[in-house]
């Protein structure tokens, strides 16, 4: 029995303690939900008391931000050039645009356009400044940057900008520039002043004699260099005094290069009939037109341009001339003379001929191939000073002889000697004859007025004589025209025999017979007409 109510007494214990914890927990869990409610509202408070703090501190710093954005915003709102801000040390800060340009230009013109620039040569001064090169600058260009300092980005970031010029101004470069064509303007009309031309040395011939007078230098501005030195200075943008940039100007011909002239290179005489006024005359203008002539190594000659103008006003006269194959007046006749001279005398000085022609017939007065024909406004005699020093022409007419010289520095072996032979290679046929019909002249009737001839081909050869050992060279080749006759011929028909001459024949001829009674003269019938020559063409005029 006591078993039984044990079990019983521990049955309701332990039930006692089940109800206990189930108490305890539930408790426990009521606790904790009160706990958590409370946490909860805590949590609540507390986060709407620091959304009140944070509230109340945003409006705080909103203030005091609004207070900063009016500083920044009062100090960025201007319409002036912020303070700091500075164009070749010139303080800008507080002008307008406008005043910063004024401000700009009265700093040019005073400090820079009234600079001066002084050029020297030899004493003399030629005075500038620096308005006078057209310098401008571009101060509106510099007004308007330094406006426009610290005017982008966003308001804080102008007002940093524009609190970090106390610190760090800026400084503007103004930059300017001139007019370069005013510099060769003014450096021309210099070189005009300071120009000394040079005159080259003269030699004259008196007498047998060479008279030289001395050159004398010249003198030029050297602008390419003055412009660079001037430009140079300008860049460093002070005053400047510059030395200007002289060259001499050598003459072409000195009195070394002339006392070269010392020696005969070659002579040729020729010779002409003293009584033919017109002619002499001629050769006597043409030659002393030649005579003086100096050529520099590499010159050449032109015997037409030396020569002319060919006219009554220069002294020349009228003389027989070539036409066609017949000797006719014109003026200047006798100049082929005076060439063919000059001829002979250059090509035994051995200088190099660059035009020479024949003439269209013999000439007569030299051989046959050393001829050199000329017409003014036509063919030439032309040739250059092929020698390393200046030559001298000399030439004369008198008493019958018409004389040249090339005079020069020989400086070929003097055993040498020089001539030319020349050498007959052909013959040209003479054209059929030339008729001119002459109505005062009967028909049958001819008269020969110009008698032609036939024509020729030569070779010359030069002759080289050196040490003693002989050489012969071609040297060139003429052909001469042939000519044709030149015959009148009658085209007038005879008339019947006279009344006179009739009665008397009849007499005549009654005594010989006494059947025949009177008869009448016959009629010559006309003789066919030759050809004339259809290829015949007139010929320059030579002299």
């Amino acid at each position: 029995m006591s078993k039984t109510k044990n079990k019983k007494q521990k049955k309701h214990t332990s039930l006692k303690i089940l109800v206990t914890l189930l108490v305890l927990c539930v408790l426990a869990v009521a606790g904790l939900a009160g706990y958590n409610a409370w946490q909860n509202m805590k949590n609540k408070q507390e986060a709407e008391r620091e959304q009140t703090e944070r509230e109340a501190q945003y409006q705080k710093e909103a203030a005091a931000m609004q207070s900063v954005y009016k500083q920044w915003a009062e100090t960025v709102d201007q319409d002036t050039i912020y303070e700091g801000v500075t164009a070749m040390g010139i303080d800008l800060s507080g002008m307008t645009e406008e005043e910063a340009k004024e401000a700009l230009d009265a700093y040019y013109d005073e400090t820079v356009l009234s600079k001066k620039i002084v050029l020297t040569y030899k004493g003399k001064t030629w005075e500038y400044t620096y308005a006078d090169l057209g310098y401008s600058a571009d101060t509106g260009d510099i007004a308007a940057a330094a406006y426009a300092v610290c005017r982008e980005g966003s308001v804080r970031e102008r007002y940093n900008e524009i609190t970090a010029l106390k610190a760090e101004p800026v400084d503007l470069l103004l930059s300017d520039d001139y007019d370069a064509s005013t510099i060769d303007d003014i450096l021309g009309a210099i070189a005009e002043e300071i120009y000394v031309k040079p005159k080259d040395a003269e030699i004259d011939y008196s007498d047998g004699n060479f008279n030289i007078t001395k050159e004398v230098v010249g003198y030029k501005l050297n602008k390419k260099k003055t412009k660079k030195n001037l430009q140079e200075k300008l860049q460093e943008g002070g005053d400047i005094e510059l030395k200007l940039s002289v060259k001499k100007v050598q003459p072409e011909k000195t009195e070394k290069q002339l006392k070269e002239i010392s020696d005969v290179l070659g002579s040729f005489s020729t010779y002409y009939d003293l009584y033919n006024e017109g002619r002499n005359t001629n050769l006597e203008v043409g030659s002393g037109r030649v005579t003086g002539t100096m050529l520099m190594p590499g010159e050449e000659f032109n015997f037409n341009e030396t020569v002319s103008p060919v006219d009554y006003a220069s002294g020349y006269m009228d003389a027989s001339t070539i036409v066609n194959g017949e000797y006719v007046p014109g003026i200047g006749g006798g100049l082929c003379q005076v060439s063919t001279t000059l001829y002979n005398a250059v090509i035994r000085a051995e200088l190099e001929v660059t035009e020479r022609w024949e003439h269209a017939y013999d000439p007569g007065y030299v051989p046959n191939g050393l001829d050199a024909a000329i017409y003014v406004g036509g063919i030439n005699f032309r040739f250059k000073n092929s020698t390393e020093y200046p030559i001298f022409l000399v030439m004369g007419a008198g008493g019958g002889e018409l004389w040249a010289k090339v005079y020069g520095h020989e400086t070929r072996d003097p055993s040498r000697t020089i001539s030319f032979e020349n050498e007959k290679t052909g013959t040209i046929e003479k054209p059929k004859p030339i008729y001119t019909d002459d109505d005062s002249m009967y028909e049958g009737e001819e008269e020969i007025t110009s008698r032609g001839h036939e024509g020729s081909t030569y070779d010359v050869y030069k002759i080289v004589t050196e040490n003693g050992v002989t050489t012969s060279e071609y040297f060139s080749h003429s052909e001469y025209n042939a000519s044709p006759d030149k015959i009148t011929r009658g085209t007038k028909k005879k008339k019947e025999e006279s009344s006179k001459k009739k009665k008397k024949k009849a007499e005549s001829s009654e005594e010989e017979s006494e059947e025949e009674s009177e008869e009448e003269s016959e009629e010559t019938e006309p003789e066919s007409e030759p050809e004339t020559d259809p290829d015949a063409v007139p010929d320059e005029p030579e002299g």
